[in-house]
Order: C-alpha cells, then sequence, then structure tokens
C-alpha cells in the first residue's frame, strides 16, 4: 500500500472511531487480524493476514495505518515484537496469556479466531495488561534466567553423581565439588579397571559436573557484580533474607514501583495475598493466590524461611511465636514473606528506614557484591576504589533516607509518592 492509499485509509476511520490490531504471535509467523473499533461497540474485521516475524515492520508500513493499537498476548517473543512496532511508531500492549479463556470453541481453534478474538477481548475491557520490561530491566531478567537454568543444572549434575554412586555402592562424602570427585574416582579406580564402563561415566558425570558447578559460580558473580551497580538492589539487601539473587530479581520484575500505588497491589503482583472465598453470608481468607509471579514468590518464601531462622527483629519474633502457638509453618513463613515484600515497596519508595544505621549483616552483603564488582572493573567505573568506599557511600544513601522522616511528620511527601487518586477494581488488576 503507497503513503497516499493509506493516508486515504486513515480517513476512512470515522470520529470516535479507532483501528485496533489483534496478533497471534508464535516463533516464526504471527497472525494478524486489522479491525475498527468504536467505543462501546464490537471491533468490524477490515483485513487478517499471517505474516513472517522478520517481515512484520514491513506488513505494518503496507497495510496498517498509522495511530493503530495492536494487541498481544503474553508470549515468548511478544516483548520483542512489541519493541519493534515500538520502534516503526506503532503502539502496541501485551496482555495476559488467559485473555482467550473461554472465547474459543474446541472445534474452531486457529491463529485467526485466536487474532480476531484477542481485539474483541480488548474492546470489550477483558484484558488485562502487563507490563513490558524496559531494554535495562530485559537485561537484567536475562541475567537472573542465566543464573536460575545454570543452578538447576549444577544440581541435576549433582543428583547424576549421587545416583551413581547409589547404584554402585560408593561413599559419597560432602565439601566442595573438586574434592567430592576426587574421592569417588578414587573409589572408582580401586574397584573397577581404567577401561571399564563404570570408570567412563564417573570421568564424564566428573567433567559435566565441575562445567555446570564452575558455569553457576561465573553468573554468581556476575549477579553480585549487577547488584553493586544498582542502587536500589544494593539497598533492597539490608532486609533480612534478602541477598543479591534476590535483589537483582526483585529489580528485575518490579521495575518502575511507581506503577504500585500500594504494598497490597505489589504484593498481588507477586501473589503472596490470600485467595477470597465469600459468597452470601459465609465470607472468609482463603489459601494463597495461585496467580502472581511464581518465581518471585519462591524466592522470597526461601528468604523468609531463613530469617526466621536467624532474624532477630520484631517481625521474626512475631513469626516464631506463631509458630509455636501452633500455626502451619507454611502459613508463616508465606506470612513473614509478605511482610518482607511490603518493606521492598517502601525502600523502593524511597521512605525512611527503620533502622538509619548499616547492621552487621546488610555491611557483610555489601562487601561481598563489592568485592564481585571489583573483580570485574565496575567499581572503579562507579568511582569507587575499595570495596569500604563503596560500603560507606552506601551507608551516607540510607542516612540520607532517614533524615526524611522528619518532613514525613511534618506532611511532606517523597519525590517517588504516586498521587493519591481513587482506583478501580480494573485497574488494580491491569497492573
Amino acid at each position: 500500500m503507497t503513503k497516499s492509499r493509506q493516508h486515504k485509509k486513515q480517513g476512512e476511520a470515522r470520529v470516535g472511531e479507532r483501528w485496533l490490531v489483534g496478533m497471534d504471535v508464535h516463533s516464526e509467523q504471527a497472525t494478524v487480524c486489522v479491525t475498527r473499533w468504536r467505543f462501546g461497540s464490537e471491533p468490524k474485521v477490515e483485513k487478517e493476514s499471517t505474516v513472517a516475524i522478520e517481515r512484520i515492520e514491513a506488513y505494518y508500513r503496507r497495510h496498517v495505518p498509522e495511530g493503530a493499537l495492536t494487541v498481544m498476548e503474553a508470549t515468548t517473543n511478544a516483548f520483542d515484537v512489541s519493541a519493534r512496532l515500538a520502534a516503526e511508531g506503532y503502539e502496541a500492549t501485551v496482555v495476559c496469556s488467559d485473555a482467550l479463556a473461554g472465547m474459543t470453541r474446541g472445534d474452531k481453534v486457529n491463529d485467526r479466531h485466536d487474532a480476531r478474538n484477542l481485539a474483541r477481548a480488548f474492546a470489550r475491557g477483558s484484558a488485562r495488561e502487563v507490563h513490558v520490561p524496559t531494554a535495562a530491566e530485559a537485561s537484567l531478567r536475562e541475567l537472573h534466567f542465566g543464573r536460575r537454568d545454570a543452578v538447576k543444572d549444577a544440581t541435576a549434575a549433582r543428583n547424576r553423581i549421587w545416583a551413581f554412586c547409589k547404584r554402585l555402592g560408593l561413599k559419597r562424602s560432602g565439601g566442595q565439588p573438586a574434592r567430592r570427585n576426587e574421592r569417588i574416582a578414587a573409589q572408582v579406580a580401586a574397584r573397577f579397571e581404567t577401561g571399564s564402563e563404570e570408570a567412563f561415566r564417573r570421568g564424564v558425570l566428573r567433567e559435566d559436573s565441575e562445567r555446570c558447578e564452575s558455569l553457576a559460580a561465573a553468573y554468581d558473580q556476575r549477579v553480585e557484580s549487577a547488584v553493586a551497580c544498582l542502587p536500589d538492589a544494593a539497598l533492597l539487601m539490608q532486609v533480612l533474607g534478602i541477598g543479591p539473587v534476590i535483589a537483582l530479581a526483585l529489580c528485575a520484575f518490579i521495575g518502575d514501583v511507581r506503577r504500585f500505588a500500594t504494598s497490597g497491589k505489589l504484593v498481588a503482583y507477586v501473589g503472596l495475598n490470600p485467595s477470597v472465598c465469600q459468597s452470601g453470608k459465609s465470607q472468609g481468607g482463603g489459601t494463597l493466590s495461585h496467580y502472581g509471579r511464581r518465581d518471585l514468590k519462591s524466592l522470597l518464601v526461601e528468604g523468609a524461611q531463613k530469617a526466621m531462622e536467624l532474624g532477630k527483629g520484631d517481625m521474626h519474633r512475631w513469626a516464631r511465636r506463631k509458630k509455636l502457638q501452633g500455626k502451619p509453618d507454611n502459613l508463616v513463613v508465606c506470612a513473614l514473606a509478605r511482610k518482607m515484600l511490603v518493606q521492598v515497596w517502601h525502600i523502593l519508595m524511597g521512605h525512611p528506614p527503620l533502622a538509619p544505621a548499616l547492621g552487621t549483616t546488610h555491611e557483610r552483603k555489601l562487601t561481598k557484591v563489592a568485592r564481585a564488582a571489583m573483580r570485574t572493573g565496575k567499581l572503579e567505573a562507579m568511582g569507587f576504589q575499595t570495596t569500604r568506599e563503596y560500603v560507606l557511600h552506601i551507608s551516607a544513601s540510607k542516612a540520607a533516607r532517614a533524615n526524611v522522616r522528619g518532613k514525613l511528620a511534618t506532611g511532606g511527601l517523597i519525590h517517588n509518592t504516586p498521587p493519591q487518586i481513587p482506583t478501580s477494581t480494573n485497574e488494580i488488576q491491569r497492573i
């Protein structure tokens, strides 16, 4: 379509109408449904096509009018396609992957119907939008996913060694992976010949274990180095139970905390809120929500388990007291994880900390990430010559936030405080 024809097509849209595009995205191709939509009515289909992913930009320049809004589900490459369309000047929104639930018949499952139903779901207001990460957030997410996969591979390699020792009746002692592999190799050499299948299998398992352990250690160092370069992540580690891995994941998936007007919305985003069970006169809290980011939820629960063991603060004593009163362990741990997440929201919002001084545990974490940043050369790039300078800088930043407490007492607001406007239930779900 030429530019003149495109401008002519834009003029066909009457006042109050806009172009709405539903897109069903796959790894190699996408089905596009171009519609005209007036608020309060069903979209009218104008054109349906199947396009190769690498030709998306060319197709939009020829067939999609300027100012059109594209709706797609949160699939694997949805964020990449959204960024490519934004670079071409088109607005795109990503909705939850359950947007088509209940809208597709069992005998009519195809991409064209899905693309059309996506536009209809958005027009009806039943599609919940998801946050599209920025380039910096996407980079942090890739680091988090890479470290997670490396740890899974290392754990699987250790389990294979354990199964090998169990089959052959070998003694599998603990300790560092290198020393453990040496002890297993000595036992195999004493019982089996050099060219035996058992000796060959032991060598393969050792090489695989060393490779996975080395990769996991390299990712741990990259995570610690990245946390040292993120001021918010460094401050998040003041919460007992939050280390470099959890701090990086929180910064990667939360992004701009101002999109959560209250701490309860952040809790619901992660999925640490109880489900609602109310019908007629009967009402009460249900089980933990099955929605939210399960990766963040599991990390915070792991951190809460450790904090409940070692913590000496009020909320840690509260958790142990609830456990002694007979409350289920999982319930208490999830409640403590929710309290930790509320603290995270206040820290990211820039609110004054409860303890202005730098604690021993927090200082130890900062020293660890600063050493990792020094090994990669990032510490000098930030302007710090020693790890102590970095720790003192974070301590001064924390003390500066503590000085804001007096301003809050007199009615002042911190720069990250969102505007106090009423929010409907639908807007809460769309966050």
